[in-house]
Formats: structure tokens, C-alpha cells, sequence
């Protein structure tokens, strides 16, 4: 069952007034909502394994969230909820109930239209997300705090910016869009992760992979911790560049604890 545009707008505004009961606004701003646990606070920090390129990015005032259906994770793309319909239910739903899980996929697959980033409250570093999240050998560990990322980032009037940690538990049914957005499997807790959420008005496929905000690195950027994978003498040089071409990363830049040489 396709969904119209006009379907997926009235469904996105659906979906931004369920969120906005249980996001509440963060410092007053409306448009950047945010959903914290007893664990956490404002102050919690956060940090986020990226490549050197989109680090460039971010000390450059770009901060880049990429779209849900860009993920690994099939179940962050609907691939999966497509494949769990045909094994489970081919032959054995009546028309009602088959409309229903439909229905219920594309508006999962809607969502992997909404632009993502993902950062970890993991205070130690982890191994394997080292491996996972960065391309290459010039990987880099950011650290900052969610008042001091959110505060950082500048939307457009029309955007609304979601935060919240990810929750982890057996796969849900996925009807209800926090569930959608907000929860994984037990296989990805390792990540113990924090996710923002952009969701633009018009949906469509033909949209940028990706989208750009404005965006302070002097508010947001607490530490840059290098890559283990780089030797001592390589780590020593990429972090004299970054002192001198950015100055306000003078007492920011540090070492890995992993010692890979």
C-alpha cells in the first residue's frame, strides 16, 4: 500500500503531535524537544565516534544528520519489517489484518526518510564502535554534553529537532512512533546510544541523503580524542594540525586509551 503525499504530510504532523506530548521543549525552544531519563540530565555527557572528514565538517559550523534508511540496521531502513510480513503473515492474514501490517510498514519506511545522528553516553571508549563508526585509520572520538551540543545547533524556523536515548528490548510491534525512532534490539546496546531526529515537512524520496544545519563547535566540542589506530608520531602531527587550525581546540585535543602500537 503506497502512501500519497498528501497521506505523508497529515501522517508526519500525526507523528510530530505524538512526540511533542512527550518531548518537552529544551530551554524554552520548541523546536528542539527533548526526551531525558531519571539517568540523565542536561548536563550528561555525550560523545560520537565520526570520520575525520565529517569532524572537518563540524569544526567548519556543519553538523550533518543523514537519513534513517542510510543505516546498516535493516530494522532502521523497514527492510526488515518487509521481510517479517512476507515470512509470518503470507497466506494467513484476512484482508483487514494484511491492510493493517501494510500500512504499518510504510509509515515504518517513512520514517527512514528522517534525518539522524547518533552519539553514545558510553564515558569509556569502546572498541567496537571504534571499528564501526570510523572509515579509517583518522577516526576521531567527540565529546560534548546535550545542553551544550543542542545549544550549539541552529535550525531553520520550520525545523523541529528530537532527542532521547534509545531504548533496548524484543522487537516491538513498532506502532507507536517513539517505539519507531527511539528503540532497538538487545544486540545494540553495546552502543548505548543517543539519537537526534530532524523530521522535514515534505517527505520524498527524492530528497538529499543528508542535510546540514548550522552549527557552533566552540559550544558543542569538549574534547576531540584521536583515533588508536593512528601510531604515537602520526597521532602527535594530525593533533598539531588541528591546534593550529583551529585555535580554540588548543587544550581540546587528546589520546586514545587504547593502545593499538
Amino acid at each position: 500500500m503506497e502512501i500519497s503525499q498528501s497521506d505523508r504530510i497529515t501522517q508526519v504532523k500525526h507523528f510530530t503531535d505524538n512526540l511533542n506530548i512527550c518531548f518537552l521543549p529544551f530551554q524554552n525552544n520548541s523546536n528542539i524537544r527533548i526526551c531525558l531519563s531519571d539517568r540523565m540530565s542536561e548536563q550528561t555527557c555525550i560523545y560520537r565516534y565520526t570520520s575525520f572528514s565529517n569532524l572537518i565538517l563540524m569544526l567548519d559550523g556543519k553538523f550533518r544528520l543523514s537519513r534513517r534508511k542510510s543505516f546498516s540496521d535493516h530494522r532502521e531502513t523497514g527492510g526488515y519489517t518487509s521481510d517479517f510480513i512476507k515470512v509470518l503473515y503470507k497466506d494467513t492474514l484476512d484482508k483487514r489484518r494484511s491492510q493493517y501490517h501494510q500500512w504499518n510498514k510504510s509509515l515504518f519506511e517513512l520514517t527512514s526518510l528522517f534525518y539522524a545522528s547518533c552519539w553514545t553516553l558510553n564515558e569509556r571508549e569502546v572498541y567496537p564502535l571504534w571499528k564501526a563508526y570510523t572509515s579509517n585509520e583518522y577516526g576521531v572520538l567527540i565529546k560534548s554534553s546535550i545542553e551544550e551540543l543542542l545549544s550549539s545547533i541552529q535550525l531553520e524556523p520550520d525545523q523541529t529537532l528530537y532527542c532521547s536515548a534509545m531504548n533496548y528490548g524484543e522487537e516491538k510491534n513498532k506502532s507507536n512512533i517513539s517505539d519507531m525512532l527511539f528503540h532497538k534490539t538487545p544486540e545494540y546496546e553495546i552502543e548505548n546510544e543517543l539519537r537526534l531526529y530532524i523530521i522535514p515537512e515534505n517527505l520524498s524520496e527524492d530528497d538529499s541523503e543528508f542535510t546540514m544545519l548550522k552549527f557552533n563547535p566552540e559550544t558543542a566540542i569538549n574534547d576531540i580524542i584521536l583515533s588508536p589506530f593512528l601510531s604515537p608520531a602520526e597521532a602527535e602531527s594530525f593533533g598539531n594540525l588541528l591546534r593550529k587550525s583551529y585555535e580554540f581546540l588548543q587544550f581540546k585535543i587528546s589520546y586514545s586509551e587504547i593502545l593499538e602500537y
